[in-house]
């Protein structure tokens, strides 16, 4: 019987110390979950915190933006002169200090045409257009060169620039070939409705361009020309302009166009012959629709091919898809005066005074 009652007591220890060994461990299971707890609410305030800054940084960051859209809105009357032909009466066009000075309102409505009223020619149709806000993103932060006045600014014709200057009487794209200023890059830029509605109105005024070309970026400085208003009134110099991609004609600008204006788009592209950047357009049109690789090679062949007469066949449609779609995009080009050769001008004045055309 003594040896049966100690055994019965060493199994009531060992079960004794297997209760307590469990209740040690609940009670560090408790312990390791309420830390949990304490950590995940640490967490859960530390997000919140965060979130509570994104909100004030957000907020600071509309604010901004409304600020910076405020101040491009009040900037948007250094752009304006891009939208109002320059006055035939200079002292319109001068202030008391001698600058250009006169500013109008950009206050039109959404429809009216953006650029200078040029009257069309029969059967002429509107190209490219923007709206007033879209002018004033892309060109709010380009200001204005001031021009100091000089004693004549005469509006000379192509053939004085070609017999004088030897000019290209024709091209866009005219270098001086002889004399004083021999190889100064010249742009000769006929303002119309034909992509370039918005050239500068004015000496030293910033402009833009809706263009494929890339001449423009051959040189770093141009000098330019620009008939401001209908012929036969003549070119006049603006200044020494730098040319440079401030965006694209994104694809929905480009599909609020008129269908008139997109089919001239497409007739566009598909049609030249001649320039460079319309041909490897068109190529990229045509090798996406053929499924065919695009390729630097693959462009610069069918680009070939199409000024031989054998490109791919692809329709006006085609084009006007892809301008649409975003995989073909059409460059705006802003024109920025960085100075105004007083001297040049001046040779320009007297050699017109004594021209006679041969």
């Amino acid at each position: 019987m003594k040896f049966q009652h100690q055994g019965q007591t060493n199994s009531d220890d060992a079960a004794f110390t297997e209760l307590k060994t469990q209740r040690d461990a609940a009670i560090a299971e408790i312990a390791r979950l309420r830390e949990a707890h304490h950590t995940r609410e640490s967490q859960l305030i530390q997000l919140q915190n965060e979130n509570d800054v994104l909100k004030v940084q957000l907020s600071d960051a509309k604010r901004q933006i409304e600020q910076q859209n405020s101040q491009k809105a009040r900037r948007s009357s250094a752009v304006v002169d891009l939208c109002t032909p320059e006055p035939e009466d200079p002292e319109e066009r001068l202030g008391s200090g001698g600058h250009e000075s006169k500013r109008v309102s950009l206050k039109r409505k959404h429809s009216d045409a953006v650029g200078p009223k040029y009257p069309a020619k029969k059967g002429e149709k509107l190209v490219c257009s923007l709206d007033i806000a879209g002018v004033a993103n892309h060109l709010a932060r380009f200001h204005p060169f001031q021009v100091q006045p000089t004693s004549q600014r005469p509006r000379v014709s192509r053939d004085f620039l070609a017999q004088i200057y030897g000019c290209s009487s024709k091209l866009l794209f005219a270098p001086i070939t002889k004399g004083r200023f021999k190889d100064r890059p010249v742009v000769i830029q006929n303002p119309n409705w034909d992509l370039n509605p918005l050239v500068p109105a004015a000496p030293g005024l910033p402009g833009a361009l809706f263009t494929l070309r890339k001449e423009y970026f051959d040189h770093p400085v141009w000098s330019l020309f620009v008939c401001a208003t209908p012929k036969p009134s003549g070119w006049g110099y603006y200044g020494e302009y730098q040319f440079t991609v401030s965006g694209v004609l994104s694809k929905t600008e480009f599909m609020n166009q008129e269908s008139t204006v997109k089919k001239a788009w497409g007739d566009r592209i598909l049609k030249t012959k001649i320039l460079a950047a319309y041909l490897e357009a068109r190529a990229r049109i045509y090798l996406r629709k053929s499924g065919t690789p695009i390729t630097a090679g693959a462009v610069a062949l069918e680009s070939q091919r199409i000024k031989e007469g054998r490109g791919g066949e692809i329709t006006s449609d085609d084009v006007i898809n892809a301008l649409s779609s975003g995989e073909e995009s059409i460059p705006i080009v802003s024109m920025t005066c960085i100075d105004f050769d007083h001297g040049f001008a001046d040779s320009i004045a007297r050699k017109w005074n004594n021209f006679s055309p041969k």
